[in-house]
This record gives C-alpha cells, sequence and structure tokens, in this order.
C-alpha cells in the first residue's frame, strides 16, 4: 500500500542491482491522487479496488454498508480515482490493472470501460464471465 513517492524511490533504491520489475498497488487516494509523478517510478499499476473504497469513504469494510461499497456499482468518489489512475496510465504507457471482487454484470462492464479499466484481476471463477463481458 504506497501513499507517496518517497517511499517507492526508497523501495527502488534497495532493489537497484536487480533486473526486477517494480509495481505499486494504489489503494489510497493519496497514491491516486499522487498518481503521475509515481508513473516516473513503477513499471506496472493495480488499483485495489476493495481498500481504495475503504480509505476513500472512511468506513470499515467489515461492517456491511451497501452503499458504501454495493455490490453492482462503484462509489462515485472512487470512480474519479480510478478515472484519474487509468488515465494517467494510459498517457504515461504503463500498463495497470484493476483488481476487484464484485460480481460480473453487463452495467458493471460499461461503468468500468468507462473510466477506462482495461484490465482487471479477479477470482479465477470470475474471469470467464468478465472477460464474456468485456469482449463482447
Amino acid at each position: 500500500m504506497v501513499s507517496g513517492v518517497a517511499e517507492v524511490k526508497r523501495f527502488r533504491a534497495l532493489i537497484q542491482d536487480t533486473n526486477a520489475t517494480m509495481g505499486i498497488t494504489v489503494e489510497t487516494p493519496a497514491a491516486a491522487l499522487q498518481i503521475v509523478p509515481l508513473l516516473d517510478e513503477v513499471d506496472f499499476v493495480e488499483i485495489g479496488l476493495n481498500d481504495l473504497t475503504q480509505y476513500t469513504l472512511a468506513w470499515d469494510r467489515d461492517v456491511p454498508h451497501l452503499e458504501r461499497l454495493p455490490t453492482r456499482r462503484i462509489a462515485e468518489p472512487v470512480q474519479e480515482l480510478i478515472q484519474k489512475v487509468t488515465e494517467s496510465c494510459t498517457r504515461a504507457a504503463v500498463t495497470y490493472t484493476l483488481g476487484l471482487d464484485l460480481k460480473p454484470s453487463p452495467d458493471l462492464a460499461k461503468l468500468l470501460l468507462s473510466m477506462g479499466v482495461r484490465s482487471i484481476s479477479c477470482a479465477p471463477q470470475l474471469v470467464p464471465r468478465w472477460r464474456h463481458l468485456f469482449d463482447g
């Protein structure tokens, strides 16, 4: 979980003698808002939907709350952060994906595509349905 460029630079310095690629998981509003300078330091990005939602809406995800983490949509402030990250990654030609565990639906797929999401990471049992929705 990253919240600033200095953290990434410190870690990159630790692995500088390797040929390793380095990525970040954007799970905090701070990371989403600072995505442009972060992209100068990384090779890929994963957006963590659950934590990004939790930290954006200041809510304990162990407490069920359908308005804050709905099962069929993404809360509007979180949508804005995701779109900022996807647009920035696209401009910088940095690979990105959205990690999510929401059940696939045509409306949600349409929403994700409208936010610039072209790649997702999800539970194996959800892959065929998401693939169908994204390809169809």
